[in-house]
This record gives structure tokens, C-alpha cells and sequence, in this order.
């Protein structure tokens, strides 16, 4: 549909704040532009008027006019509305929180709420043309601070290990045809180290890396045993990729060691309308 509105853009050296004013509409970061232009930042959105919804990491929240959150330009990402909206969003380069990210992607998506979280929106509201990179620079410093300070509440919370082992196994699913997809990616995502990873998915996922390469192996089995389904890849390179895999060959090798067959022995077997029971 055609967007009415219009956008305010300035900026000052990495920092820039953007004030957009417009009909209903949500706008997407792709999985694929993720890693393109705009990666490696922070935004803050602030709304100014109507409802504004930011989804990000599985996570939603609506803000209400004075209410802020924070995201990540690396990953996906929707902001939007269906109602006219006015949103200030400022870009931050991540360095300049002075914080480690997963402190940062853990209160991603949430309202930012307190005494300092308003003073900070206050700043970036009054934020102007003319206002010098030291300026900027303050900013990211306080909400860097904000966030710290949230870490014993953090470290608290990663102790849900239901909670966490099933928001483990939806990003595991849906980023399967991510090839950055890791312990790492998932600690990042999830706001908690590689320890806490490991210890919270031991007993009931197993080790994590293993499960990640046992989930990519299962879904190419399916999509082998269903290839004359229109939406699915059909080559043995493109159900790789789909599953996370850039090297054909390596792909081929992981799954004779899984299955005891090739991919394309095993392609063969589901056209002749064999089962796999192994």
C-alpha cells in the first residue's frame, strides 16, 4: 500500500536520528539485509505519537507515546504500526555503549523504564542538528550504564532454564538455514554467556553443537523425502544451503556419517517410497 508521511534524517559523524511521521505500516529487516548496510549498531526508538510495535529475538513490544526500546541492526527486525505513528529512532554504533552486546540484546525489545531511561529519552528527543559528537557520545555512555546495571537481574533470570531451553529451541528452528547459526549466535541472542548456554541445555538438549547439527541433518532428511513439494529446494547444493550449509561436499559428508547414506542415495530411497528407521 502507499506510506503518507514524512521523515526528518540528520546526522553527526556514526550517530544519526531519524523522526518519521506516517501512515500505517510496518517495515522489515530482513534475515538477509541483517548482515548488509547498517549492521553493527544499536537503535533506540522512542515514540511520538500513536502505537508503535518493535519485534526482534521472538520478542514484542508496543510503545505508547514517551515509551522507548532498543535493537539490533544486526538481526532481523519489524517496526510498524497499524495506525498513524510517529517514531524518533536514533542509531548508535555498538562500540560506543561501552558494553559487552549480550547485556544490550537482552533488554532488546523491552521497555527501557526508570528514572535514567527517561532522562536519556529526554536527550535524544531535544537532540538537534547542531548537537556535537561529544553529545552523541554522552548518550550512548548513559545507556550503556542503564544497561549495566541491569546485569545482576540478567544473570537472575538466565536461570529459567524451561524458559530458556525452549526459546532455544525456536531460534534453533528458525534460523536452521542461518550459517552463523552457533553457541555464540545463540548466547548472543539469548542475553547470556556460553556457559550458561551449555549448562541450562545439557540435560535436556544434550550438547549444543551437536543439537544444532542434529536439527540441520533431520531437516534435510525431510526436505530429501519431499522434493516434489514446489516450495522446497530440489538440488542436493540448495537443501545444503537451507540447512545451513555453504559446502555442498561437507553437508554430504555430516549426512552419510548421520544416516549411513548420501544425500542422493537417500533422495533415491524416498522416491522408491522407503522409510528410513534408522
Amino acid at each position: 500500500p502507499t506510506i503518507d508521511g514524512h521523515m526528518r534524517i540528520y546526522q553527526r559523524d556514526e550517530f544519526k536520528v531519524c523522526h518519521l511521521v506516517a501512515s500505517p505500516h510496518t517495515g522489515h529487516r530482513t534475515h538477509e539485509q541483517a548482515s548488509g548496510v547498517g549492521a553493527g549498531f544499536f537503535k533506540v526508538a522512542i515514540a511520538t505519537h500513536g502505537r508503535v510495535t518493535v519485534q526482534q529475538y521472538d520478542r514484542v513490544t508496543t510503545l505508547s507515546p514517551g515509551e522507548l526500546t532498543l535493537y539490533d541492526t544486526s538481526d532481523e527486525y519489524s517496526v510498524g504500526s497499524d495506525m498513524p505513528f510517529g517514531v524518533r529512532i536514533a542509531l548508535l554504533p555498538k562500540g560506543a555503549l561501552e558494553i559487552e552486546p549480550e547485556l544490550a540484546t537482552y533488554k532488546a525489545v523491552t521497555k527501557l523504564e526508570g528514572e535514567q531511561a527517561r532522562d536519556i529519552r529526554d536527550q535524544l528527543l531535544n537532540l538537534r542538528e547542531d548537537s556535537g559528537t561529544d553529545t552523541w557520545k554522552k548518550i550512548s555512555i548513559q545507556l550503556g550504564q542503564l544497561l549495566r546495571s541491569d546485569r545482576n537481574h540478567r544473570l537472575d533470570s538466565a536461570t529459567s532454564a524451561i524458559h530458556l531451553v525452549k526459546r532455544v529451541q525456536t531460534l534453533v528452528t528458525r534460523h536452521l538455514d542461518d550459517p552463523r547459526l552457533s553457541p555464540d549466535f545463540l548466547a548472543a541472542r539469548l542475553g547470556i554467556s556460553r556457559r550458561q548456554l551449555y549448562a541450562v541445555c545439557r540435560d535436556q538438549l544434550g550438547p549444543i553443537s551437536t543439537y544444532i547439527r542434529r536439527q540441520r541433518l533431520e531437516y534435510s532428511r525431510m526436505l530429501l523425502a519431499d522434493e516434489y513439494n514446489p516450495t522446497h529446494p530440489t538440488s542436493i547444493a540448495d537443501v545444503a544451503l537451507a540447512s545451513g550449509y555453504e559446502d555442498p561436499a561437507h553437508f554430504s559428508r555430516l549426512f552419510r556419517a548421520h544416516y549411513g547414506f548420501s544425500p542422493t542415495a537417500y533422495r533415491q530411497l524416498a522416491e522408491q517410497g522407503k522409510e528410513y528407521t534408522g
